[in-house]
């Protein structure tokens, strides 16, 4: 599998880089400075959806930082690529070995699924307000959640 080519900083990093928001778990898990740090993703290439999800579900990776590009597929499912992952992992949750359903549980899903989270964003009217609600992160989160528990109890 390639390689997603990118990083993940908080740091302001100058050149010609495409930039995305990380979330929650993911930009503490890259902050120096819980307060005062807002982490990153820098891509000199946009990777397709499909190059995403197949790296990602190539990963051996039981936890965040120990692969950087694996760090990146996660962001990304958040986003720009929220729905084509929701889409995805709902049709192919039966054939999703468990070890990948329990890190995107912990390491993603959780935080999305996450009633105060959810809360903090509607209410403190955060930069990503609009893109959480038109794309119904939390009920889609939700949704996946209980997916995944069912698959997981088998």
């Amino acid at each position: 599998m390639k390689k997603i080519d990118g990083f993940i900083s908080d740091k302001d990093i100058d050149g010609n880089y495409l930039i995305f928001e990380t979330y929650g778990k993911l930009g503490f898990a890259y902050s120096v400075s819980y307060m005062d740090s807002d982490p990153k993703v820098y891509l000199k290439k946009m990777p397709t959806f499909n190059e995403v999800y197949a790296y990602f579900m190539s990963c051996k990776t039981h936890f965040l930082k120990i692969n950087k590009s694996q760090d990146i597929c996660l962001s990304l499912f958040y986003n720009p690529y929220f729905e084509e992952f929701y889409l995805r992992l709902k049709n192919d949750i039966k054939n999703i070995s468990n070890n990948r359903l329990k890190f995107l549980k912990k390491y993603l899903l959780s935080d999305f699924a996450d009633p105060i989270q959810y809360r903090g964003i509607i209410e403190m009217n955060v930069e990503e307000k609009e893109y959480y609600i038109t794309h119904d992160i939390f009920n889609k989160s939700k949704e996946l959640l209980q997916l995944i528990n069912l698959k997981l109890k088998k």
